[in-house]
């Protein structure tokens, strides 16, 4: 069992049984402003959730390939790091010990760190007061001494039980009592197996390494341990964790389109909200304005106590060269023009034309709101403009002139479109005309009726 601060308060301790802690929490002196009044208080017992927990890990591994991609989950509830390769980049081992507790923090979690040369020593001095857990200048022997030997029995790929029933029998409680027994003697009586796994515990070396393979999603999440009143108080805590995607997709090499927010309570479900970007980006910047717009027009529910981001779908990184003699951040790309739009107006707001692939010129263009599929273009011999009229417009024809706002020539054509011949057949010759003022138009002929009609502006 263990205890959060107000239980720690109450007197409930690590380590003891359900029944004291229920006694302890019977009758305390309630907090009220009358310190007279008495009232029975009532603790929550809460399981403890393997499956949870498993979540976390795959979230904080996550978290953790933003530092080293040398990690691994290590006895189903700790998480090893080697950070000996990346020091160089944090300049020194304070600096990253600092960063990590920082993290940690800031998620709402409490740590125990050992630090060693030995990822198994690392796991024992965890169990040990910071001060020594973390100075790794002191022998390594020294530090483990005053560990007990009953956290041998806590590595799960090991059976040492018997081994250490017989220690406790001849008075061995330590590290430091086990260091002192010669290894012939311990070898009889414990065995090679625990005379190997005793030597890389104490060895100041650990080859074995294992690079992280990290998922195609991100997710991470912070908790504030106060309740949420306006959106404001979410704009730190949403620029770190658009950080930490930063990081993520830079290491993967990924970027995103779509990213999820949650607005997480202690108890219920989550408030769930998305924001889009036209084009699939990893920029910081961005989300956090795409996101701030959004937050603008949303109402905070009660009892958020907590954010989270989750990003899926992750997109492969588009292969484009680099100008070595232009600036692209100068100019500002079409793309957030539209997303701050969409993300103050709504989804819907903000439409962009599109081309399909049909073969009647009022069939093949049409607005969308999402981005648009690729289409094939038009033909390289086709004069077609990407703007078409609503509705055709009458051309006047007068002694075998077509006039529309002046008389017209005709400089190009025809193009001969057939379709519909199953339903109501269309057939049209067009053509590119010229008006008076150099204006290119384009209209076509309709071959049932002999009418002229003017279907769009050429540039």
């Amino acid at each position: 069992m263990t205890a959060n601060d107000a239980a720690y308060i109450d007197g409930i301790r690590p380590g003891q049984s359900h029944q004291t802690a229920s006694a302890l929490l019977e009758r305390q002196p309630s907090k009220t402003a009358d310190p007279t009044q008495a009232i029975t208080n009532t603790g929550q017992f809460i399981e403890r959730d393997s499956q949870s927990e498993q979540s976390v890990m795959v979230q904080m591994q996550s978290w953790a390939y933003g530092i080293t991609p040398t990690l691994e989950q290590w006895h189903n509830d700790c998480l090893q790091l080697e950070i000996g390769s990346c020091l160089q980049l944090y300049r020194s081992v304070h600096e990253l010990l600092k960063r990590i507790q920082q993290d940690l923090s800031y998620r709402g979690y409490t740590s125990a760190i050992g630090l060693a040369n030995n990822r198994r020593a690392a796991w024992l001095l965890s169990y040990s007061d910071p001060d020594w857990a973390l100075d790794y200048h002191r022998p390594i022997d020294e530090r483990l001494a005053v560990l007990p030997i009953d956290l041998i029995t806590s590595d799960p790929k090991q059976t040492f039980g018997r081994a250490i029933d017989n220690l406790h029998k001849a008075g061995v409680r330590t590290f430091a009592e086990l260091f002192q027994i010669p290894a012939s003697a311990l070898g009889r009586r414990c065995g090679k197996a625990f005379i190997d796994w005793l030597s890389s515990a104490r060895s100041t070396s650990d080859d074995a390494r294992k690079d992280f393979i990290p998922p195609v999603e991100f997710n991470d999440k912070l908790w504030f341990g106060f309740d949420i009143r306006n959106s404001v108080e979410l704009h730190p805590a949403m620029e770190r964790l658009l950080g930490g995607l930063n990081h993520y997709l830079n290491n993967i090499q990924r970027v995103c389109d779509t990213i999820d927010w949650c607005l997480l309570r202690m108890r219920g479900e989550p408030h769930t909200f998305k924001v889009h970007s036209s084009e699939a980006h990893r920029s910081t910047q961005r989300w956090l304005e795409l996101s701030l717009l959004y937050l603008e027009n949303l109402t905070i529910p009660e009892d958020i106590e907590g954010l989270g981001l989750h990003v899926k779908n992750l997109q492969e990184l588009p292969t484009q060269a680099d100008d070595l003699f232009c600036d692209r951040r100068a100019n500002e790309s079409l793309y957030n023009l539209v997303d701050r739009l969409r993300n103050r107006m709504g989804l819907r707001a903000v439409n962009q034309l599109a081309l399909r692939d049909a073969h009647l010129p009022e069939d093949s263009l049409y607005a969308s709101y999402t981005n648009p599929e690729s289409v094939k273009k038009y033909r390289a011999y086709s004069q077609r403009p990407f703007w078409l009229m609503q509705e055709p417009q009458p051309i006047r024809q007068e002694q075998g002139l077509l006039y529309w706002n002046g008389p017209l020539e005709l400089i190009n054509g025809p193009e001969r479109i057939e379709d519909n011949w199953w339903h109501q057949p269309t057939s049209r010759d067009y053509y590119v005309a010229r008006q008076d003022d150099g204006q290119p138009l384009w209209l076509y002929q309709d071959r049932h009726t002999r009418l002229w009609y003017v279907h769009g502006i050429l540039p």
